[in-house]
């Protein structure tokens, strides 16, 4: 009997680590593309529970919120040799996530 509710608990567990690996979420500030073998299928992704086919296929994800992009400020020389500081900064949001791959 011990035998059977070994097996029994072995196939539950493959089962459910088999589960696992087929579903995965996408937080709702996040957007998701499924790469199978490297390559993009299908289109991207929004918040929820979603599936793909384990051990072959892969999640990329991606945050829809605004991003910043901040640079770091820079001196130079202007054209009568005066000094001028530059300063520059960018909000940007990835609309697509498969053409940003």
């Amino acid at each position: 009997m011990s035998k059977k509710l070994f097996s029994l608990l072995t196939v539950a567990f493959l089962a459910v680590v088999l589960v696992m690996q087929c579903l995965f979420t996408v937080h709702q500030t996040q957007k998701a593309i499924i790469l199978q073998l490297g390559k993009p299928v299908g289109e991207a992704r929004g918040p929820g529970l979603h599936f793909k086919l384990p051990f072959i296929q892969n999640v990329l994800y991606f945050d829809s919120r605004i991003l910043n992009y901040d640079a770091r400020t820079a001196e130079a020389l202007t054209k009568d040799k005066k000094v001028i500081i530059l300063d520059n900064y960018a909000r940007w949001r990835i609309t697509d996530p498969l053409i940003f791959y």
